[in-house]
C-alpha cells in the first residue's frame, strides 16, 4: 500500500492577522501540494510570537510528512522564525558558514549586522542544491522555510516542487440544481454504503437557482465510479448536466 504524504502550511505574521496584507501563500501552496498528490491536512495563520511558532511547528512535524512555514526569515526584529525553530527543536541557533558567505556576497560593502542575522539558523539546517543557486532555499527536518514575500516563495517552490509528491486520487463531480437539504439523505446513504469515499457537497446560488456541486474521491477508479452511480441513481432529477 502506498504511504500517503501529508502537509501542514504554517503562514507567519501579525500584519497578515492584522488584515494589512492579504496572505496569498497559503493558496498558492494548497493548489500546488494538491495538484502533486499530497493532501494537506493543516493550514493556519500565526503571530509573530516565539512560543506559538515554536509549539506549533514542533506539533505539526510530528504529525505530518512536510511541514511548509511561510515568512519571519528577514532581517529584522519581528523575523522570528529561526529562533523560534531552535527553541521548539530544542537545538542550538548558529551561524552557517555558506549562508553567511552568500549574504556578504549579496550585500558587499553594505552588508550590516542585521543582514549576517539572516545566516543564524538551527544547528541541522541544510541549504538545498537547485538550479538556481542565487536563490537560497532552506530545509530544517522536515520543514522547509520560505520567506513570506509572495513572488519569492513562487519561485523557492517552483524549484523543488518535484522534492514533494503524492497519489493523485481520482475524481468525480455531479452538479445538480438542489438545495442542500433535498439531498442529505442521499449523501448519507452513499457515504453508508460507500464509507472509504471522500464526499464534498459545495453550494452556490446562479440567478434565483441554487446549484451543487459534489465531488467524489478515491484512491480506486473501480469504487468511485460505483459510488458516483449509486449517488446519481438517487439524485437523478436534481442533476444539471450543463
Amino acid at each position: 500500500m502506498t504511504q500517503e504524504n501529508t502537509a501542514a502550511i504554517i503562514i507567519i505574521g501579525d500584519e497578515i492577522l492584522s488584515g494589512r496584507y492579504e496572505d496569498q501563500n497559503s493558496p498558492f501552496l494548497i493548489k500546488q501540494l494538491a495538484s502533486q498528490g499530497v493532501n494537506v491536512k493543516y493550514c493556519l495563520t500565526i503571530p509573530d510570537e516565539k512560543e506559538i511558532i515554536s509549539r506549533i511547528a514542533l506539533e505539526y512535524s510530528r504529525q505530518v510528512t512536510w511541514v511548509f512555514t511561510s515568512g519571519g526569515i528577514g532581517p529584522t526584529p519581528d523575523d522570528i522564525t529561526m529562533e523560534s525553530l531552535a527553541l521548539g527543536f530544542k537545538v542550538p541557533l548558529i551561524t552557517h558558514t555558506e549562508i553567511e558567505n552568500r549574504i556578504k556576497k549579496m550585500y558587499g560593502a553594505n552588508c550590516t549586522p542585521e543582514h549576517m542575522r539572516m545566516a543564524r539558523v538551527p544547528e541541522g539546517t541544510m541549504l538545498l542544491k537547485t538550479s538556481r543557486p542565487h536563490i537560497p532555499v532552506l530545509q530544517f527536518r522536515n520543514i522547509t522555510i520560505f520567506p513570506g514575500v509572495p513572488e519569492f516563495l513562487r519561485a523557492i517552490f517552483l524549484l523543488i516542487k518535484d522534492r514533494f509528491q503524492g497519489v493523485v486520487n481520482p475524481v468525480a463531480e455531479i452538479n445538480l440544481v438542489a438545495d442542500e437539504g433535498e439531498i442529505t439523505e442521499y449523501l448519507e446513504q452513499t457515504l453508508a454504503q460507500f464509507p472509504d469515499l471522500k464526499l464534498g457537497s459545495y453550494p452556490c446560488y446562479v440567478g434565483d437557482a441554487v446549484k451543487v456541486k459534489i465531488v467524489m474521491e478515491h484512491k480506486d477508479q473501480d469504487y468511485l465510479s460505483k459510488a458516483r452511480k449509486f449517488f446519481k441513481e438517487r439524485v437523478v432529477d436534481y442533476v444539471n448536466e450543463d
